[in-house]
């Protein structure tokens, strides 16, 4: 699992293919282009790849972005980007119990998410 975490205000809009989406503030009507966090961690997961690859591993590379921000997410975006909470929730159900040292980071990180949106 590779994991981009992004941390947004706003709102976001786009789809899940796109190059580009749009990050709104406030009520901008324009707002700015954004290098899709989809799209940037699909170009980690394939140096993943070709490293695991390399090494005869067949492993599954999926692709996570989290949003520790206070960003929100028009629906097109909703089920390609995680909160925190959400991404341990799927650690936590897909892998059955999750090693305490990967959960342990994991909450390590949350806690600085959550320091900075102060």
């Amino acid at each position: 699992m590779v994991i981009e975490t992004k941390h947004y205000a706003g709102h976001l809009s786009g789809h899940p293919n796109d190059e580009y989406w749009r990050q709104r503030l406030g009520k901008e009507e324009e707002g700015r282009l954004i290098y899709s966090p989809l799209r940037q961690n699909a170009g980690h997961c394939a140096a993943v790849r070709a490293v695991t690859s390399q090494a005869c591993l067949d492993v599954e590379i999926l692709n996570r972005v989290v949003l520790t921000g206070r960003a929100s997410v028009t629906p097109a975006l909703q089920a390609s980007v995680r909160t925190p909470n959400a991404l341990a929730d799927e650690l936590r159900h897909n892998c059955g119990e999750a090693s305490g040292l990967m959960m342990g980071l994991w909450q390590r990180i949350v806690r600085v998410a959550h320091h900075t949106k102060r």
